[in-house]
């Protein structure tokens, strides 16, 4: 039996389920597009070093990759809005559950399983849901915009946060976030099932080039981002040496 949060599916393509989507993509990869300023609000907080903070950073996205690789397995089987209900939940208890952590050892395990089971199912939801879309080029460019847009705004926002409260700070805003994005639930697609229009024949398997080329693909990403995130994760602490104020830095990047 289907509860009411399961029933009435609707099209990723209506512009409210579009702007849900992509409010929730952008509240699940905040993590990294504001990396560099909670990075270096938990060093200067929490006094870790750099080899906890890069651990830090890289067991949290290692948690969301996972989570998106075994969504192959997963994502067309789970009830959507459900899968969201619990990851923004699990996002929202590991934000704040981070506050109260007090050691690298207590951190890192648990910025681990927040990016797995919360940010990493948030997103790969969304992220599929998107894909399902009709024009689907056109709803990731949105996503991306979203994304981009709720990252530029923590990166100017948390530097100020972070003087008054610390990393406290940050991660409770980051928890309201999540909780707040709870209201556009409903506007979610409710399932996985990807519906196929009348008249649409099913896409015919290419052999080997339907697996190589995603494949291609996959490594290039993977490689562009091993070069992008070892910058992107320090860029504060960087400027931070030479000196620069973090809120001076937060609204350069």
């Amino acid at each position: 039996m289907q509860s009411p949060m399961d029933n009435n599916n609707i099209s990723v393509d209506l512009p409210r389920s579009l702007f849900a989507t992509v409010c929730f993509s952008a509240v699940a990869i905040i993590i990294f597009n504001a990396l560099p300023v909670i990075m270096g609000v938990a060093s200067d907080t929490l006094g870790l070093n750099s080899e906890q903070l890069g651990l830090m950073a890289a067991v949290e996205l290692a948690g969301i990759g996972l989570t998106s690789i075994s969504g192959l397995i997963w994502i067309r089987k789970v009830r959507w809005r459900r899968a969201v209900l619990l990851g923004t939940l699990t996002l929202a208890t590991g934000n704040v559950l981070s506050i109260f952590a007090d050691s690298a050892s207590t951190l890192i395990p648990l910025r681990f399983l927040t990016g797995l089971l919360g940010e990493g199912v948030i997103f790969t939801v969304a992220i599929a849901a998107i894909g399902d879309a009709r024009n689907a080029d056109r709803a990731f460019a949105y996503s991306i915009v979203g994304q981009v847009g709720l990252g530029m705004v923590a990166l100017w926002c948390f530097p100020y946060i972070a003087l008054s409260m610390g990393y406290a700070g940050v991660m409770g805003v980051m928890a309201a976030l999540a909780l707040l994005c709870l209201v556009l639930l409903p506007w979610l697609p409710a399932g996985g099932e990807k519906a196929v229009e009348p008249g649409v024949l099913a896409p015919i398997d290419a052999g080997a080039n339907s697996f190589v080329t995603p494949l291609i693909g996959l490594l290039g990403m993977v490689c562009w981002f091993i070069g992008l995130s070892g910058i992107w994760a320090f860029v504060e602490r960087i400027g931070s040496q030479v000196p620069i104020p973090q809120t001076t830095i937060g609204m350069l990047l």
